[in-house]
């Protein structure tokens, strides 16, 4: 599964690179509905792009990470809910989504791609 890395416009992608990929940790994006903490799902890179535009602001630095089965399982765990897309539809309008992010830690060095 692909997820995306959401920075609200704090970093860039040399410091991602260098502090969240070599630290092995990434702030990953998740929406707030009805107190439900969701992280959206990808199975293709272009649809988790297409994602991107639509929701999140042009000026914030985005890109997408790899999933392995136990990063789900992890996540899961901790209460958060996984909801998968195959279609970039468009929640930002949505006045019961909130945008946020939830600093995610990969036992392996995560697979990172810029968007």
């Amino acid at each position: 599964m692909i997820a995306i890395i959401n920075t609200d416009g704090q970093m860039k992608i040399d410091e991602i690179e260098k502090e969240c990929i070599g630290g092995k940790w990434i702030p990953l994006l998740i929406y707030k509905n009805n107190n439900k903490k969701i992280i959206p799902v990808f199975n293709l890179t272009d649809i988790a792009r297409s994602f991107i535009k639509r929701n999140l602001p042009k000026n914030w630095t985005h890109g997408c990470v790899f999933l392995a089965d136990s990063d789900i399982e992890k996540i899961i765990k901790c209460g958060m809910e996984i909801q998968p897309f195959d279609f970039p539809r468009k929640i930002n309008e949505n006045p019961d989504i909130e945008f946020d992010f939830l600093i995610h830690e990969f036992v392996e060095e995560p697979d990172f791609k810029c968007t």
